[in-house]
């Protein structure tokens, strides 16, 4: 009966072992995966700096040939300003670059990273975006790297869901040590507050791997970020995002 009961116990252990293997598996791919993005991202970081003094240097040769020629000229300052814009758009992009590192980072610097990134849309879409004394005074080490993509995938995301709704507006705050990101959008359903981390999961159309990547680099600094309906931390009617960052992160004020 002992022996019988050790064969068991040794084929639930393969089983489970073998399970593991297979996810190990799944998810060196899917880093494999992400570091090839990493890459391209890099390639093109290095091959666009080069290319926005060209384009500069272009436009500003064209201008005085161009002053005598309304049209072109109106032409001619609307690249300028378009360009200008994207311009920006890139050097903002930098502190997401991997590996950048800040000694410290804090709530107020984070919400102005953000809403100055995605100052257009915000403005287009008639969000009103507020920033909780608390969630200011939330002071941290850490890369901005790991956690300005966090901020940025959720209020994209919301932004993309306050579209049509006719109160438009998302909160952050700091509650009880954690992290609150709200809006008033539709909301995410009990049955779905776990599904949305799932990798290419999408009601929108998008490729579902916002969430999903969210989490990923979370957890790899032992930080961890869930979807909650609980009124604790729900203060507005729409989705609720909740960031626990590693105790050992964060600094007194």
């Amino acid at each position: 009966m002992g022996e019988n009961m050790n064969q068991i116990q040794f084929t639930e252990s393969q089983t489970a072992l073998t399970e593991e293997v297979k996810r190990l598996r799944r998810e060196l791919a899917d880093s494999e995966e992400l570091a090839q993005v990493g890459l391209a991202v890099e390639i093109l970081d290095h091959d666009l700096c080069g290319q926005f003094s060209a384009i500069w240097n272009a436009l500003k040769a064209l201008t005085p040939i161009v002053k005598e020629a309304p049209r072109a000229c109106a032409l001619v300052e609307g690249l300028k300003n378009d360009f200008s814009y994207m311009e920006q758009r890139f050097r903002w992009m930098l502190p997401l670059s991997a590996g950048k590192l800040s000694n410290t980072l804090n709530g107020k610097m984070i919400s102005e990273y953000i809403c100055a990134v995605l100052e257009r849309p915000i403005e287009q879409v008639g969000i009103t975006v507020e920033v909780t004394e608390a969630f200011q005074q939330l002071c941290m080490t850490g890369k901005s790297s790991v956690i300005f993509p966090v901020f940025l995938n959720l209020l994209t995301n919301a932004i993309q869901w306050l579209r049509n709704c006719e109160f438009k507006k998302v909160q952050l705050d700091f509650v009880d040590g954690i992290v609150t990101v709200c809006d008033t959008g539709p909301g995410i359903p009990d049955a779905l507050l776990e599904q949305v981390f799932n990798r290419f999961y999408t009601t929108r159309g998008g490729r579902g791997i916002g969430l999903y990547l969210t989490r990923k680099n979370l957890e790899r600094f032992k930080h961890s970020i869930w979807a909650t309906n609980d009124g604790k931390y729900k203060s507005l009617p729409g989705a609720c995002f909740c960031i626990r960052f590693n105790p050992m992160s964060l600094l007194d004020k």
